[in-house]
Order: C-alpha cells, then structure tokens, then sequence
C-alpha cells in the first residue's frame, strides 16, 4: 500500500456537484483528496484510516495525523 502514488484527485462536478474519476468507486482523502484504495462500499467499522465525523484518510496522511 506504501506504493499507493496521488495521482488522482477527487474532483465534483462544478454543476452536479456529484464525484467523478475513481472517487465513484473508492473513497478520496478528506485531506489532499489522494483516491485511496479504500471501495466506498466497505462499511466504517472494518476500514484502515478512518476518523469518525472526519471521513476517509489516504495512508500518508492517516499516518502522518492519527495517533498510533
């Protein structure tokens, strides 16, 4: 997972206001937007990186700001 490149970023529509690129599939950091390699159907309880009333962090960030 450390190979995981951000390449990608989250992007909304400017009229929609809906996701797109990969974000429909995986979950994007909330804090540099990185998509991750977490699938936005997996239940909170069981995901890697994830602050409650925050939202989903890529593994650099998770690494960088939750406290292990």
């Amino acid at each position: 997972m450390s190979n995981n490149k951000k390449t990608y970023k989250c992007e909304k529509n400017r009229i929609t206001g809906k996701k797109e690129n990969k974000c429909e599939e995986y979950e994007c950091c909330v804090i540099c937007g990185a998509v991750t390699s977490i699938p936005v159907s997996l239940p909170i309880n069981i995901r890697v990186n994830y602050v409650v009333g925050c939202g989903q962090l890529c593994e650099e960030c998770g690494n960088q700001y939750i406290d292990n």
